[in-house]
């Protein structure tokens, strides 16, 4: 990873973003879908780092060694 996209990850991480907690809920799950989108365009996110980005926040940073 390159200098701008740590910076992104870090950013990403200390915004405490809802994670999608699993529910076998298709409407709940669309609706985080959406939600992530929206910041992705926001915030202009390649799409390579989309797809790590939101692994990360689908599965929770306690997944990663977290809390």
């Amino acid at each position: 990873m390159d200098e701008k996209e740590n910076k992104l990850f870090d950013w990403f991480t200390k915004q405490n973003l809802k994670t999608y907690d699993g529910q076998k809920n298709p409407i709940l799950l669309k609706d985080w879908i959406r939600h992530m989108k929206k910041i992705f365009d926001v915030v202009e996110v390649l799409k390579i780092n989309v797809c790590l980005l939101g692994s990360f926040i689908l599965l929770g940073r306690m997944t990663f060694g977290g809390e």
